[in-house]
């Protein structure tokens, strides 16, 4: 008799299932939505791009002038010569708004929600950066066709030539490149993904 009930028990033992922790993962991530990752890479990518061009702006700032005085006194417009403070200001203020997209990646990949405050401060910061910016690049291109035009002789107003098409051509191409991220974050997390559960499916991240 007691073999019996061993017997059984026995059995009934091994109809129980215990699922792997794997296999808690695998349906916990098919829970979670996909986006916050993907979004977040972008941020962090599209970020990291910005710290090092605008980094790059700050040090020709610098470097523009010893450039300058190489090529000869007289030989350069004065916004290469001494650029213009607003222009260094602006570099340093992009490194700063990238480091703060960079973040906003990290947080949005972690599925916080601060990652969505964030985004929707950035991007009308970045927006309005951009305006700011093209307007002072306009400027600048405009002084230096003034400067090429007053000294025809100069190798600058040489380079002008072709170099002044080209310019406007790019900053017109990047201007809208630059545009895509920050309009993309206003209409995604101001529009369509506006709450935390958005975010995580309903899934408690805070006992992952």
């Amino acid at each position: 008799m007691t073999n019996e009930h061993n017997h059984d028990f026995d059995h009934d033992n091994d109809d129980v299932f215990i699922a792997e922790a794997d296999e808690f993962d695998d349906d916990l991530d098919a829970e979670l939505p996909k986006w916050p990752k993907v979004v977040g890479i972008i941020s962090i990518v599209w970020g990291s791009i910005g710290v090092i061009c605008n980094g790059l702006g700050v040090a020709s700032s610098f470097l523009s002038p010893m450039m300058a005085g190489s090529a000869g006194e007289g030989q350069m417009p004065p916004s290469v010569t001494d650029p213009p403070m607003t222009v260094i200001l602006a570099s340093v203020f992009g490194v700063l708004l990238s480091i703060f997209l960079v973040v906003a990646g990290v947080m949005t990949v972690l599925r916080r929600y601060a990652g969505r405050s964030m985004h929707l401060i950035y991007a009308p910061l970045h927006l309005i950066s951009i305006v700011v910016g093209v307007m002072m690049q306009l400027e600048i291109q405009s002084q230096n066709a003034q400067w090429a035009k007053d000294n025809p002789d100069t190798i600058f107003a040489q380079q002008q030539q072709v170099g002044g098409i080209v310019g406007l051509v790019m900053l017109g191409i990047f201007t809208v490149i630059f545009l895509i991220w920050p309009v993309f974050c206003l209409v995604w997390f101001g529009l369509k993904k506006k709450t935390h559960q958005d975010m995580t499916g309903g899934v408690n991240i805070d006992s992952i």
